[in-house]
């Protein structure tokens, strides 16, 4: 998992589950803390199912889908009405 400021988006991108062991306020104290725990705790307990929801959004293709929906709505939207139409 990764050690991340409390602040922003990190979190709404980190599950609950690896919060504590993740987030950190900004201060060196608790970043140097949250390296040590990396080291010396193991992974907490349901974490994985936790996160996989979370990242299925960041899936290429579901990111491509996504895209070419909005380019596809944007492309209708912005289209030139045909000759014989107005």
């Amino acid at each position: 998992w990764g050690i991340l400021p409390d602040t922003g988006v990190y979190p709404e991108l980190i599950p609950p589950a690896l919060q504590p062991y993740s987030l950190y306020d900004g201060g060196h104290d608790l970043l140097v803390g949250r390296l040590l725990d990396f080291w010396h705790l193991s992974r907490p307990e349901g974490y994985v199912e936790q996160l996989a929801p979370m990242l299925r959004q960041f899936e290429a293709v579901t990111a491509c889908r996504e895209i070419d929906q909005r380019l596809e709505e944007l492309a209708v939207v912005h289209s030139v009405p045909a000759a014989g139409g107005r």
